[in-house]
């Protein structure tokens, strides 16, 4: 009984491992062909990644899958954080300016509408 309870669970750390290690190559591959910053489309690897902040912020990774994220550049950070929410939003204002030599329009496309919106909360404080 105990050898197999053993086997079971060493079966089952051994298909953990593969999962992580198929995860980790899907999500390395999509950074070198994408780039680092580029938003993840699929909502199964956005959630492993996000998983992978909690483990280290828990201090629940393993040593080996941090060095394998370290390799990669992994940012261990929150992504959303107010501060980097408002640079996202302040670039693509800026850039929409430079391309257009104006300000997004309050009717457009939902990207100009949103960015319109924020220029105007920016106004207002």
């Amino acid at each position: 009984w105990m050898a197999n309870y053993r086997d079971n669970k060493l079966k089952h750390k051994n298909l953990q491992q593969e999962r992580w290690m198929a995860n980790y190559r899907d999500y390395s591959e999509h950074r070198r062909l994408h780039g680092e910053n580029s938003p993840i489309p699929n909502q199964k690897l956005k959630d492993w990644v996000n998983n992978q902040r909690v483990a280290h912020k828990n201090n629940k990774m393993t040593d080996y899958r941090k060095n394998c994220l370290i390799k990669i550049n992994f940012n261990f950070g929150p992504q959303n954080t107010p501060t980097r929410s408002w640079e996202k939003s302040f670039q693509r204002v800026l850039r929409y300016f430079q391309e257009h030599n104006a300000f997004p329009p309050p009717r457009g496309t939902f990207d100009e509408v949103k960015d319109y919106r924020w220029l105007i909360k920016q106004r207002e404080r």
